[in-house]
């Protein structure tokens, strides 16, 4: 298993991404947006419990799949970020797709055997070390104890969303300029590219913290960064991408870990071009350049400054519960860990692997 300063490293390198969110509402998946659309041709699906070796297996068929050639995109699970939830292959022959099926983001294949299939590392489970009454009242209370602080998580998330609202509205209405400052940043820019908009998320808030990605900054060869102005800078993000979306544009979009309906970067990746709003915790490996946002809002700036602090305090009440899941989450997978067959597993990956090479590569 990765630790996260390991998991850090690896993604100065890597193509990476979220392809899930803890919000204000809950757990709040983009898998079928990510990993069924029309340009993976085959997925497949793992199934088994923590610490039955999913994050491993995926790892290890983006390696083989790299060594012949293989583009790969990592995407990192949302609250456990040192582990994997899913990656995309692209091989000569194909694309293919492969991800943890398993709750909260469980999947089904659609087409069995023809386009999706079942991966089982259950099958590996010694059951007799599992049957134990001691162990499945284990197994069961730390379920339930995760699903608790999970559960007093989001709620204090939902409050910090309630706040962001009230301060939201503090600011007097903008009218038409936001989105005629949004169609003139995209003509200052030149983005040109016409194709497919993806939710390619590249922050994530979960047991380790306030994590981002800087894939985007990464792939684009200028940035752009938005001031956050109190959350106006997410208002003109948003009209951007409604006026690239209007205009058919290409781009990776990342929306907000907590608050799914704000944006927080667009990549426009045939352009090379990245934006993104500064929230204060962003280190950009390249040089950026500032957008200029002067429109000039009117708001009460002790009320704003108020209930800015109110969502600090339960933004950090949240992370401090999401922070204790960690160990509960750690012993769960010990649990499985010590019950799997991992001599056999390791078998199992090599012939699924040549499967997928002598099929797609």
């Amino acid at each position: 298993m990765a630790s996260i300063n390991d998991t850090v490293r690896r993604w100065k390198t890597e193509t990476a991404y979220f392809a899930a969110s803890n919000s204000y509402k809950g757990f709040y998946s983009y898998f079928e947006q990510i990993f069924r659309n029309d340009g993976i041709d085959h997925l497949y699906i793992i199934k088994g419990g923590p610490g039955t070796g999913k994050s491993s297996l995926m790892r290890y068929i983006a390696e083989r799949c790299e060594s012949v050639g293989g583009e790969i995109e990592y995407y990192y699970c949302s609250s456990d970020q040192s582990s994997l939830d899913g990656i995309i292959v692209r091989l000569a022959r194909a694309c293919i797709a492969v991800i943890d099926g398993t709750a909260p983001h469980a999947l089904e294949p659609a087409l069995p055997g023809v386009r999706e299939e079942i991966v089982d590392l259950g099958q590996f489970w010694r059951s007799e070390a599992l049957y134990r009454a001691e162990v499945g009242e284990r197994v069961e209370a730390l379920c339930r104890e995760k699903g608790r602080l999970f559960n007093e998580a989001v709620c204090y998330l939902a409050a910090y969303e309630r706040v962001v609202a009230a301060k939201h509205s503090e600011l007097s209405p903008r009218d038409g300029r936001l989105h005629f400052r949004a169609r003139e940043i995209l003509s200052e820019l030149g983005v040109k590219k016409n194709g497919r908009a993806l939710p390619s998320l590249i922050d994530s808030v979960g047991v380790h913290g306030r994590l981002r990605l800087s894939t985007f900054e990464r792939l684009a060869v200028e940035c752009y960064r938005i001031p956050v102005l109190h959350g106006i800078g997410f208002d003109l993000l948003c009209a951007i991408c409604e006026a690239a979306r209007s205009g058919g544009l290409e781009m990776r979009i990342s929306f907000d870990p907590i608050i799914p309906t704000r944006i927080n970067a667009i990549l426009f990746e045939g352009d090379g071009i990245c934006l993104y709003v500064d929230e204060g915790h962003i280190n950009s490996p390249k040089d950026v350049k500032d957008i200029d946002v002067t429109l000039h809002c009117r708001f009460n700036h002790d009320r704003v400054k108020e209930l800015e602090t109110v969502g600090a305090q339960l933004y950090g009440l949240a992370l401090e519960k999401l922070g204790t899941i960690a160990g509960k989450h750690a012993e769960l997978e010990q649990i499985y860990i010590d019950a799997m067959d991992f001599e056999s597993v390791n078998t199992f990956r090599e012939h699924l692997c040549d499967r997928i090479l002598s099929a797609f590569a």
